[in-house]
């Protein structure tokens, strides 16, 4: 998270983090994601927008709002996910 961290504020930016720059979003997100904003934004789970998850038969699957939305509600309460994650800006 550190690096993300900063390149926000290189940005002139503030995302909705943790308090330590040495855990990892999946590490972040496994945990809900409590933040010093959280009162204010939610935490991080609530920040997803969404997810491309591998099903245990190999199923490639985009889950949102939109698509899967039952496995988007899911994820967003696992106690245990494997991410890589991308950035998306949003407009």
């Amino acid at each position: 998270m550190g690096e993300l961290i900063s390149a926000a504020a290189a940005r002139n930016l503030t995302i909705v983090s943790g308090g330590s720059a040495n855990v990892g979003i999946s590490g972040y997100l496994i945990g809900g994601g409590h933040a010093a904003l959280g009162p204010v934004y939610g935490m991080a789970a609530d920040q997803a927008l969404e997810f491309e998850i591998v099903t245990p038969s190999g199923e490639c699957l985009t889950v949102n709002e939109c698509q899967n939305r039952d496995l988007f509600w899911a994820v967003r309460g696992v106690s245990y996910l494997s991410v890589e994650h991308h950035m998306v800006h949003s407009t």
